[in-house]
């Protein structure tokens, strides 16, 4: 009988892991790792680095809960934040610092890329994963596609020489 209401036990914990949403005991992006404080002093140097104030994806008003208070801008770190996770790098990889208030966000010259690989991307309906692993290295699938000459071209804009 004890062994039964043991198994049974079990049983209801392995279904509820199977069944509840991740959200729910794990954290969504997988970007943020560590303790409480540690997810904070991250999020403050990615806000600084991109100029934004912690309002740009928070409303405080509604909350003191990070996690459930999103707005703004928030849908759109949450998905760069899953694409750091899937290519193993961090923010700035991609973006340089940028001054707060500023209109436009400052790129690195691998962010000037992205910006417009992910324009094709979305036009043609691929995810990045289609051509890139970790740290945006070409899959073979993306080194055909270079060969092929089968994506837009970036050209680095250099300064005229005087």
């Amino acid at each position: 009988m004890q062994r039964d209401a043991r198994l049974g036990l079990w049983l209801s914990l392995a279904l509820t892991l199977f069944f509840v949403p991740s959200p729910l005991w794990a954290d969504s992006t997988g970007y943020l790792q560590g303790t409480k404080r540690e997810k904070q002093k991250e999020m403050r140097r990615i806000s600084k680095l991109l100029g934004y104030k912690c309002t740009a994806c928070h409303d405080l008003k509604k909350s003191k809960d990070f996690s459930k208070n999103q707005h703004g801008k928030a849908e759109e770190a949450r998905w760069m934040m899953e694409l750091s996770v899937t290519h193993a790098v961090t923010c700035d990889f991609c973006h340089a610092k940028t001054p707060k208030g500023a209109e436009k966000l400052n790129y690195t010259e691998k962010g000037k890329i992205a910006e417009v690989m992910i324009a094709w991307a979305m036009e043609h309906g691929k995810p990045c994963t289609a051509c890139h692993g970790k740290k945006f290295e070409l899959t073979e699938a993306g080194k055909k596609a270079k060969a092929e000459k089968n994506y837009p071209i970036y050209e680095p804009t250099h300064p005229a020489a005087e």
